[in-house]
């Protein structure tokens, strides 16, 4: 259903044909074609820009409004794009980020105070980020990381999800005449290129980067071997001039990028519903993967959804689909075409591919054959039976009640063995093991054991050194067994840096305590820092001077965020005329995780530690002190 909400966030119901655009990773437009409306709640004449619409739960805004006539009426015809890219694109970050950022902690800077959440489906390591902030509004910065990270995102409501592959890996096919025509393979190389140079590290301004760049490199494509005629140079491309650029790595990706985009092979056609011929499942969603056949080009293989444009008549029954499946660059199609199989082995190796079952079911099949190939003779005797191999007699197989062996030494060093005490292999292949006990492992310098949910490595040389892992955690046994972690927190509390403030006008500082007598709040200390603990502990003292009037007067310590002004945490204290340290100590525990809503992420804190002393009256003062402040956990 299709709402329009108007400024004042007034909704109303709408008919419309409507037309939506869906790219990978790139525009989400939606168009409307409006009729005159049964609604009497709405005037048409009232839908202007700026208004919103929700549509398959994605927030609209519209940018243009076209108001065609017809007859003794008109229609409207409005374009609209999702909120998320709207208000992202109209909001700065001037601060400077650069650094080193987990995925969690960079997308937290670029959504926060944004009005919309984000979830990482999937994780992504940390990287370096230059020129992150200073300027920049928040779309472009979104794009970086997605980049950066490489994500895929899609947006529900307020909520943008990042996945390293969205879509789903389909169990239908797109064929010519059956549900995909119009299919066209267009391959474009009028922009390629196979050797760039990178140009970084240089004030912005300066116009002559090829002398005064800092940092400077080229990259030169594996294909350009293939390419590149006997005596000629390679094809070179625009460099890539970026002055807030300073890592050679970072450099390299961007040259390395440029080169492999440089060529387009794009597949479009035209796709038909055929949900209502039974085939339910069969509906394109961007960034599916999906088999595409046509014989008239010679054309099979499996392609991505790029870019989807729907359209949906009034009743939101789909009545057009055409569809573009995607890119590849130059290097992906090269790789593709030549070079699967190492591919493959490096998404082993990273982690992006599993290994199938099948892998070890071919094991088990070689064995097999292998066992089946073999020609062997039964030897019955006072050991118990032996069957040995024709061709090589150093092949033995014996068994008894005690147990038995394969050998390929004629048993002198036996292979495998099982007897009721358990079972020794060189090597052991299975998809699954259970364990019902325990499991132990030693090796040249160290031991595993598995009890359990309790996992232990231990050093052989020293064994005080040793990890162990729980449910409940991780403890961390250094050198000469002290503990480093224990359950998973650290032992050892870190410093925090806390820094006086000198405000003499306001609050004295006497070498010793902060005299506060006042009402009002003043900042008395700034704890400059990192995030590298989940709680923050402060303590220190307070106490009344001991010519007030009063006997104790409520204190009250609040803490602050720089810039925002934020209130983290507070503590009201009762200040006594004491000299006794149970009265006038105090502790004051924050919880850093569930402010910043993640886990230590070492991001730069700034704390006002504020103070007042309640109905001080001029009549009161109290000696105010932060002794420390300690990171935990």
């Amino acid at each position: 259903m299709l709402f329009a909400r108007d400024y004042e966030n007034n909704e109303y119901p709408i008919l419309a044909k409507k037309i939506v655009t869906s790219e990978l990773n790139g525009n989400e437009d939606l168009e409307l074609h409006i009729p005159q409306q049964k609604n009497n709640n709405l005037d048409l004449l009232s839908i202007d820009k700026l208004w919103e619409f929700d549509y398959n739960n994605i927030i609209y805004k519209a940018v243009n409004v076209k108001r065609q006539t017809r007859g003794n009426s008109f229609n409207l015809n409005v374009r609209a794009m999702p909120l998320f890219y709207w208000e992202f694109s109209k909001s700065i970050i001037h601060e400077n980020h650069d650094g080193s950022h987990t995925a969690n902690s960079a997308f937290r800077t670029v959504f926060d105070g944004s009005g919309f959440n984000f979830a990482l489906v999937d994780f992504s390591p940390s990287v370096t980020i230059e020129g992150f902030g200073k300027g920049a509004n928040r779309l472009e910065l979104f794009k970086r990381l997605l980049d950066r990270y490489n994500y895929e995102f899609e947006i529900q409501g307020r909520t943008v999800y990042m996945k390293h592959l969205i879509g789903n890996d389909t169990n239908y096919m797109y064929k010519y005449r059956l549900n995909a025509s119009n299919v066209s393979e267009n391959i474009d190389a009028s922009s390629m290129f196979t050797y760039i140079r990178g140009f970084g590290d240089f004030e912005e301004g300066e116009e002559d980067y090829f002398n005064n760049a800092g940092l400077q490199d080229d990259y030169l494509s594996p294909l350009a071997e293939i390419v590149t005629k006997p005596g000629q140079l390679p094809d070179e491309g625009p460099p890539i001039v970026d002055g807030r650029i300073t890592q050679v790595d970072t450099l390299k990706e961007a040259m390395r990028k440029a080169v492999e985009e440089s060529l387009a092979i794009t597949i479009e056609g035209t796709l038909h519903d055929v949900r209502q011929m039974g085939y339910d499942i069969a509906v394109p969603v961007k960034g599916d993967r999906v088999w595409l056949h046509d014989e008239r080009i010679n054309l099979e293989q499996e392609v991505r959804l790029h870019k989807i444009v729907t359209t949906y008549d009034e009743k939101d029954n789909i009545i057009a689909c055409d569809v573009t499946f995607g890119s590849q660059s130059i290097g992906e199609r090269h790789k593709a075409n030549i070079n699967t199989l190492s591919k493959r082995f490096a998404d082993l190796l990273t982690g992006k591919l599993k290994l199938p079952i099948i892998s070890l079911e071919q094991i088990g099949m070689d064995m097999i054959n292998a066992i089946h190939a073999a020609s062997s003779e039964i030897i019955f005797g006072d050991f118990g039976m032996q069957a040995i191999s024709k061709t090589n007699p150093n092949h033995v197989f014996g068994v008894n009640s005690e147990g038995w062996y394969i050998s390929q030494d004629g048993g002198r060093t036996p292979k495998t063995i099982a007897t009721a005490q358990g079972i020794y292999a060189d090597a052991l292949f299975a998809g699954t093991l259970w364990l019902t006990n325990e499991m132990n492992i030693e090796s040249a310098d160290g031991y595993l054991n598995v009890t359990g949910s309790r996992f232990v490595m231990r050093s052989k040389t020293n064994t005080n050194n040793a990890v162990e892992i729980t449910p409940e955690g991780v403890t961390i046994n250094g050198f000469d067994g002290r503990e480093f972690i224990v359950d998973g927190i650290m032992r050892g509390q870190q410093v925090a840096n806390i820094q006086r403030f000198n405000l003499e006008d306001n609050v004295h500082y006497n070498g010793r305590d902060m005299e506060v007598n006042s009402d009002e709040y003043y900042a008395l200390y700034v704890v400059w820092d990192r995030f590298k603990g989940r709680y923050l502990d402060l303590s220190g003292t307070v106490r009344l001077d001991s010519a007030s009037v009063h006997s104790f007067r409520h204190f009250d310590i609040q803490i602050t965020r720089v810039g925002t002004g934020d209130v983290i945490a507070t503590l009201r204290k009762e200040a006594h005329k004491t000299t006794d340290p149970l009265v006038y100590s105090w502790d004051l525990r924050i919880d850093l995780q569930t402010y910043f809503n993640t886990i230590v992420d070492y991001r730069r804190i700034d704390f006002y530690i504020n103070a007042r002393l309640v109905n001080a009256l001029g009549q009161n003062m109290a000696y105010f002190r932060l002794n420390q402040g300690e990171f935990y956990g």
